[in-house]
């Protein structure tokens, strides 16, 4: 088990609220890692072996909103409609953590120091896998829509009082817990499925408490460069429960440190 550092930011693409419209401006920051993962190898001699990795790793992701961005955003298309002003504004993006999984094979290294101490490295290659990602996002009611200098009676009616009322009568919530209140959409964004080429290589350092047993501290690191793609669903499902879907791909080039320790068991 260890932990693992990455890159700060995923390099995300541009997302627009419509075509040629507001940017998102959007920057998903990453925290520090989670790793779990089990080895293996088969030594021909006391130095070299060939075996390989099965690893996990979850990564905390927080999604950063320039202010300015979130109030022009045209979050449920109520500007590309001609209405005057959105009705539900931009609060932020819930965050969640990303998924990895990584299967590697390659060649293994072990030196001894003495009878107890061993140093190790390795050389592999294999596969990174991206889970399905989805961050919802998090809005309020525009208290702009109840003024009547900037929203007339008339584009009232038309664009908003239909969703108002039914807060009213469906809901239960007066104007001012409407105003109060927060609305989660989910799967506002979501990132598919990838799976991309990696490289891997590493440090140890065992200590062979038993003839069979040791306790080993390693340092990995770890080279990938997934091509992610972000389905942007901005828009609040229709009558039917459909949505308006933009697609955006980034490639997002990945060094990853892995610090942590383990027990080796050697036959």
């Amino acid at each position: 088990m260890g932990f693992a550092t990455g890159p700060s930011t995923l390099r995300t693409a541009e997302l627009y609220d419509t075509e040629e419209g507001t940017p998102l401006g959007m920057r998903l920051r990453t925290g520090t890692s989670t790793v779990v993962s089990a080895e293996g190898a088969y030594f021909f001699n006391a130095y070299i072996g060939l075996g390989g990795r099965l690893r996990v790793a979850t990564v905390p992701v927080i999604a950063d909103i320039p202010e300015e961005n979130k109030k022009h955003f045209d979050l449920d298309n109520d500007l590309k409609e001609g209405a005057p002003v959105n009705m539900y504004l931009l609060d932020g993006l819930e965050s969640d953590h990303l998924g990895m999984c990584d299967i590697d094979l390659g060649l293994y290294f072990s030196y001894p120091l003495s009878s107890r101490f061993l140093i190790g490295s390795k050389l592999l290659a294999g596969r990174r896998t991206n889970a399905n990602f989805t961050l919802n996002s998090i809005s309020r009611i525009n208290p702009a829509i109840f003024d009547r200098q900037k929203v007339s009676q008339e584009a009232y009616d038309q664009f908003y009082k239909a969703d108002v009322d039914y807060y009213i009568q469906q809901e239960g919530l007066s104007v001012q817990e409407m105003l109060q209140s927060t609305f989660i959409d989910e799967e506002f964004l979501h990132i598919r499925k990838s799976s991309t080429f990696k490289l891997g290589t590493g440090l140890s350092l065992a200590y062979r408490y038993k003839e069979n047993a040791a306790l080993r501290l390693y340092c990995d690191y770890d080279f990938a460069s997934p091509r992610l793609t972000y389905d942007l669903k901005n828009s609040w499902a229709d009558e039917d429960g459909n949505r308006e879907v933009r697609s955006y791909s980034k490639r997002t080039p990945m060094h990853n440190f892995t610090f942590g320790a383990s027990i080796a068991f050697m036959f």
